[in-house]
This record gives C-alpha cells, structure tokens and sequence, in this order.
C-alpha cells in the first residue's frame, strides 16, 4: 500500500468539516430540511433522504474526496463489487448484482463522464470507477465537485471506514488486498457473462 491516503471533508453551511467517520457524515442537503417531492427516513435516530428501490434502501450522501489537499482529478474508488451502468448525464455509475436484468446495489453521481469502467464491467470493491468532479444533467460541469454516493448504510459505514483508514488508496487502481464478493455484502450474480472552488457550498439536484 502506498503513502497516500484519501482525506474525506464536507460543506455544511458556510462550513467546511472534516469527515473521520460515517457518523459525521451530515444529512443530504443539510441546510435544505424536508425537500418536495424527496423521500425521508429516520435511520438510527438521524433523518435521512433516501431512495427505495428493489427492497433496498439507499442513503443519500454528498462527500469531498481529497488527495494531497486537492480535490482536482480525485480518482473515486468503488463502493460496491458488482457490474457497472454509466449514464453521462449527471456522470452516473449504478452497480449492479448481475451485467444484465440486475438488481441496484447503489450508485455514485457526479462522475466526471469519461468513466473508468464501461457498461457491463465487473467492477471490483475499491477499484477505481472514475474521478470526483461536478457533472450536472448535461454532463456538463455546474455543481461543485463532490462525490454524491447512494448505499445501504452498512456498505456506507464499510466504504467510508475503508477510505479513512486507508484500505482504500488513491494510488492503488484495484486494490489487492481488499477481496471482492461478499466481503462487502453483496455477491454478484453470475449469469453466464464475463465478468472550481472547492469549498463551495455543495448543492446538487439529484
């Protein structure tokens, strides 16, 4: 493993905090409250956006990945092992637990759209998927750059506990001592195929 590690901050307010666990992790749009037509739950006792799909329930989170101070061509690592879905707008990956007629595990926004993987990649946990920047509707860049990420909030706790303590390294593409499968939750299912100013306040539509 490499020297470099991942530095995780986050805008709340006019604020900028540092992130040393999933539990600092602030609400999705904190200052907004109660947006329309947004779906919440309270989780743990915090109150939470979230977004239901497939039995699953996905918390939405917005984050700033720095590498040495920077958050300019931040390589993001996967939060999930599965298969890729990239959509430009938005600079979406979805991770799926098949290449095909799949169910969502998760998904990250805000990619920047020349993505790492292609559609009906294995991905790996921990590899790297693309990199942080603020891709909007157009796949243009408009919104500060953040990482907006959409996980079960025991694969979040994993994923942010991985990246600040350095199991997940900017340096390391695919990580090798990290295994993929279950160790992360979710075990792909086989089906036959191969497998701009940085503290600005955060604000996204997604």
């Amino acid at each position: 493993m490499t020297g470099r590690r991942y530095k995780i901050v986050e805008s709340v307010g006019n604020r900028v905090e540092e992130v040393f666990r999933y539990e600092d992790l602030a609400k999705h749009h904190p200052s907004a409250g109660r947006e329309p037509n947004r779906e919440y739950e309270t989780i743990n006792g915090q109150l939470e956006e979230v977004r239901y799909v497939g039995g699953r329930t996905l918390i939405k989170k917005d984050f700033v990945l720095l590498v040495d101070g920077s958050n300019q061509s931040v390589p993001v690592p996967s939060p999930l092992a599965g298969y890729a879905k990239t959509n430009r707008p938005y600079g979406t990956l979805q991770i799926y637990d098949a290449p095909s007629n799949g169910q969502l595990l998760g998904q990250i926004l805000h990619l920047h759209p020349a993505f790492k993987v292609n559609d009906g990649d294995a991905v790996t946990y921990g590899q790297h998927v693309g990199l942080q920047a603020g891709t909007d509707r157009m796949g243009g860049q408009r919104y500060a750059i953040h990482v907006h990420a959409e996980l079960e909030e025991s694969v979040f706790r994993r994923y942010i506990a991985d990246i600040i303590e350095g199991t997940l390294s900017p340096d390391e593409e695919t990580p090798k001592t990290v295994a993929s499968g279950t160790e992360n939750g979710t075990e792909p299912r086989e089906t036959g195929a191969t497998p701009a100013h940085p503290w600005k306040a955060i604000h996204c539509s997604r």
